[in-house]
């Protein structure tokens, strides 16, 4: 028998967490928390595969909780999806610049939020079965079994998303790659707008910034990774 995925449901309204708890626990393994402290120390001792998190929660609100979830080695990779009445655009960038994996609006549609959580957890087994090689390109690398990205001795903390996108583009260096493929390839979600590619990449360029290579925009048709030009 296949083991269940474990999803760790953060919100500080029980009617909330009653409910998630309700749609997913037929299908996964469920644990909930109510605030983003106790989020942080489940994530580390229960090792969920992924978490819905609430934005504005006492004790500790989410976005921070996300941030330390991202800083630390052993959680790193979990995906984090905000289930959220935060509707700013601001709101989402910040979060996507903490590391958010994706946004879900208050009231959530049941559907769409299976359809959003499969998408994320086929995304990590598929990132789990990668060889464990080491990729190497310049000044950065990648270790393929820990994900531990580094530039120099630095340890980059990425998000699961951002993860995918350098990994899509180390591996196709010097080719342009289309918003599409980005889409389809790391987010396998075509019917999101491909628009929300753009936050993640402005936080993936921001942490990479002293990687010898830079990630080129090519207008109208996508993205590539090219070798710094000596100033």
């Amino acid at each position: 028998m296949q083991k269940k995925h474990k999803i760790l449901i953060v919100d500080d309204e029980p009617d909330i967490l009653h409910v998630l708890n309700l749609l997913l626990s037929e299908q996964y393994e469920t644990l909930t928390a109510s605030n983003g402290l106790d989020s942080i120390n489940l994530a580390k001792s229960w090792g969920p595969d992924l978490i819905l998190m609430d934005i504005m929660m006492p004790t500790l609100d989410g976005m921070s909780a996300c941030k330390t979830i991202r800083q630390d080695e052993e959680t790193r990779h979990i995906p984090v999806i905000f289930i959220t009445a935060l509707n700013d655009n601001q709101d989402r960038i910040r979060g996507f610049n903490l590391g958010a994996d994706d946004f879900i609006s208050k009231p959530f549609d049941s559907d769409l939020l299976a359809v959003r959580i499969a998408s994320k957890l086929k995304r990590l087994g598929e990132i789990k079965k990668r060889p464990p090689e080491m990729i190497t390109v310049g000044n950065l690398s990648v270790q393929g079994r820990s994900r531990e990205v580094k530039v120099d001795d630095e340890i980059l903390d990425l998000s699961p998303l951002e993860y995918g996108i350098l990994i899509l583009l180390l591996t196709r260096q010097n080719e342009v790659v289309s918003r599409n493929e980005i889409m389809e390839e790391v987010w396998e979600d075509q019917e999101k707008d491909d628009r929300l590619i753009d936050p993640h990449l402005t936080s993936l360029r921001k942490k990479i910034n002293l990687f010898n290579c830079e990630i080129q925009t090519v207008y109208g048709k996508g993205y590539r990774l090219k070798e710094k030009t000596p100033a």
